[in-house]
């Protein structure tokens, strides 16, 4: 019994590939619009849907249900495809549409950095309408309209240009400077410490420059102008001091 129903399913599927088979043969257009939709050359969805649809139209003039069957399976592989590549799209643009709200988030938060930028540096105070006292990663420096750097962060403590005397008081390492615009820096020292390690010789010394510095600080003189009018006499007095220093050590 097994036997004949086995040899009976053969028989029908052998006669449904003879069908098929010999309906291709007068059927000719369908080999050709099947082999048109699945060649490389054809890149567009619709075209290919096209020529499925061709086909099956051939293969109902042969009176074929298989091979129209058969075009029908390939329409439908098609629109898998079809809607593998949307849902990529779809994902694609989400994606490009997520990039250009963070960019313009972006823009927006520099924008407004920006203006909040320009408050800050318009109500600084710019010693020679270039140089204002900044803070930045813990330090001091000086920095310009623009907002460039123009004396480096590298002091612990600082206070602005002094217009008077035209130094700015800075501090590193416990340690106290005056600078000028060209960033040269001037250590500030402890009269007392520098008198006490002196003898008497080197304090008559040490008094007259501490003597000329004072008359700068309480006058609050220009200290470049001071030394362009007094320069000179104070190096006498220098050269003075130390032929006296000199004869005494002789």
């Amino acid at each position: 019994m097994k036997m004949i129903f086995f040899s009976l399913m053969l028989l029908i599927l052998t006669s449904a590939k003879v069908n098929a088979q010999n309906c291709e043969k007068p059927c000719p257009y369908y080999a050709d619009f099947m082999k048109r939709a699945q060649a490389d050359t054809v890149k567009n969805a619709q075209t290919k849907l096209n020529y499925y649809r061709a086909a099956i139209v051939a293969a109902k003039d042969c009176h074929c249900p298989y091979l129209e069957q058969n075009s029908n399976k390939q329409i439908d592989t098609l629109f898998v495809i079809i809607e593998a590549e949307k849902r990529m799209a779809e994902a694609q643009t989400q994606t490009i549409l997520q990039q250009q709200e963070n960019i313009e988030v972006a823009l927006n938060d520099t924008k407004k950095a920006t203006i909040e930028n320009k408050k800050i540096i318009s109500a600084l105070d710019f010693y020679k309408g270039e140089f204002a006292l900044a803070f930045k990663n813990d330090k001091y420096g000086f920095i310009d309209k623009v907002g460039d750097t123009k004396i480096e962060f590298s002091y612990d403590k600082g206070e602005p240009f002094n217009p008077k005397t035209g130094f700015a008081e800075m501090e590193r390492n416990e340690t106290k400077y005056l600078i000028d615009i060209d960033n040269n820096e001037y250590k500030l020292i402890h009269i007392s410490e520098v008198l006490k390690d002196a003898d008497n010789t080197k304090s008559l010394i040490y008094q007259e420059d501490i003597k000329w510095l004072e008359d700068v600080s309480n006058n609050e003189m220009n200290t470049l102008t001071l030394m362009e009018e007094e320069i000179i006499g104070h190096q006498n007095n220098i050269k003075k001091d130390k032929i006296v220093l000199k004869k005494r050590n002789e």
